[in-house]
C-alpha cells in the first residue's frame, strides 16, 4: 500500500520563494522604467506592491526591508530620468509617495502582528479544546472503568472490612471523576477574561480560606500593598499551591508565603518538571499544571526551587511591568 506525504512546511517555503522572487521582478522592473520614460509617478507608483507583497512573507520587518530599498530606488531613478513635470512638482510628488510607502509599511506591520496575536489565541484554543477532548474522553473513560470494576467486586462480597475497603476506592475514584470536570471548567476559563491588578495577600487568604489545611498553618508574609497584573483565576495557583503542600508534604507544618520554611520532605530533583506535567503525581496531576497555564496568561513563571528532604519551595517570577505595589504596606 502506497502512501503520500504533504509537506505543508516545504509548500509554505516555496510558496515565500515564489513571492520573494515577484517582488525583487518588480522592484527592478519598476527601477528601470523610472529611469527610461519621463513618466514620473506613472511608473514609480508601482513600487508600491512589492510593499503589499510583504504581506504574505514569514519575515515581520519584511516591508521596512522592501522601503529601505524601494526609498533610494525612489530618487536615484528621480536623478537618472527627466522629469515630465516641473521640478518641484516632481520632488512633491516622490516625497509625498515616500511618505506614503513608510505609512503603508507600518500598517502591514500591525497587520501582521494583530495576525500573529490572532494565530496564537487560535492554536492556544486548538491545545484546549485537544486537552478537554483528551481528559473527557481518556482520564475519565478510566475512572468509570475502576468504579464498575470496584462496584462488581462488591456485588460480590459480603458486608464488612473488605467491603468497605472497595467502597472507599470507588469513591476514591468517583472523587477523581468529579476533579477532573472541575478541571476542565476551570481550564475552559483561561484567558477567557481580562488580567486584572489583583492584591497577593488578598488572593493567598482567600485561597488559604477554601483549602483543607488539616493541621497546618498558612503564614502569609506577602506586604498588603503588593498588586499583580494577571489572570482573574490566580486565586486557583495559591489554591494548589497550598493543597498540593497538604497533599504531598508528609512532614510539613507550615506553608508560609515568600519567606523560606522548609519543614517538609521537598520535591525529588528529576521531578522538578515533572510535577508541572498534566497527569502526573499521585493524584490527578492536574493542579500545577492549571497553576503553571493560568499564568502563563500574563507571562508569569512558576517554578520548584526546593532541595530535597528539606521541603518544597515554589516561586512565582513576575515579569518587569506584571507587578506593582500601591502606597505604604501596613504589614
Amino acid at each position: 500500500m502506497e502512501s503520500t506525504t504533504i509537506n505543508i512546511h516545504d509548500d509554505a517555503s516555496n510558496w515565500m520563494l515564489i513571492i520573494s522572487i515577484i517582488i525583487i521582478i518588480i522592484i527592478i522592473s519598476t527601477f528601470y522604467l523610472d529611469t527610461v520614460l519621463p513618466l514620473g509617478i506613472m511608473i514609480w507608483i508601482f513600487y508600491i506592491i512589492p510593499i503589499f507583497l510583504t504581506i504574505w512573507l514569514r519575515e515581520k520587518l519584511a516591508p521596512f526591508i522592501i522601503i529601505f530599498i524601494i526609498i533610494p530606488l525612489i530618487w536615484v531613478g528621480f536623478a537618472l530620468s527627466e522629469p515630465a513635470i516641473p521640478l518641484i512638482w516632481a520632488v512633491f510628488n516622490r516625497s509625498m509617495g515616500c511618505i506614503l510607502f513608510i505609512f503603508l509599511a507600518l500598517s502591514i506591520w500591525f497587520y501582521k502582528e494583530e495576525r500573529k496575536q490572532r494565530e496564537e489565541v487560535l492554536q492556544q484554543a486548538r491545545q484546549k479544546l485537544t486537552l478537554l477532548s483528551s481528559i473527557t474522553r481518556h482520564d475519565i473513560n478510566n475512572q468509570l472503568t475502576i468504579l464498575r470494576g470496584f462496584l462488581s467486586i462488591l456485588n460480590d462480597i459480603p458486608p464488612g472490612p473488605i467491603q468497605n475497603k472497595y467502597l472507599q476506592k470507588a469513591s476514591a475514584a468517583a472523587e477523581r471523576i468529579s476533579i477532573m470536570i472541575q478541571f476542565t471548567k476551570a481550564y475552559e476559563e483561561i484567558g477567557v477574561y481580562a488580567p486584572a491588578w489583583q492584591n497577593v495577600q488578598l488572593l493567598v487568604d482567600t485561597a488559604a480560606k477554601d483549602a483543607a489545611l488539616d493541621n497546618i498553618r498558612v503564614v502569609n508574609d506577602i506586604p498588603d500593598n503588593i498588586m499583580v497584573f494577571a489572570d482573574p483565576l490566580i486565586v486557583k495557583v495559591f489554591y494548589n499551591l497550598i493543597d498540593n503542600g497538604v497533599r504531598y508534604g508528609e512532614k510539613i507544618s507550615t506553608i508560609r508565603f515568600f519567606v523560606e520554611g522548609r519543614d517538609g520532605d521537598g520535591v525529588a530533583a528529576d521531578d522538578k518538571e515533572k510535577i508541572f506535567r498534566r497527569g502526573f503525581g499521585k493524584n490527578t496531576g492536574l493542579g500545577l499544571f492549571l497553576a503553571r497555564e493560568i499564568l502563563s496568561i500574563t507571562d508569569i513563571t512558576l517554578t520548584e526551587t526546593g532541595e530535597p528532604g528539606k521541603g518544597a519551595r515554589f516561586e512565582i517570577l513576575v515579569p518587569k511591568g506584571m507587578y506593582r505595589s500601591t502606597g505604604t504596606s501596613n504589614s
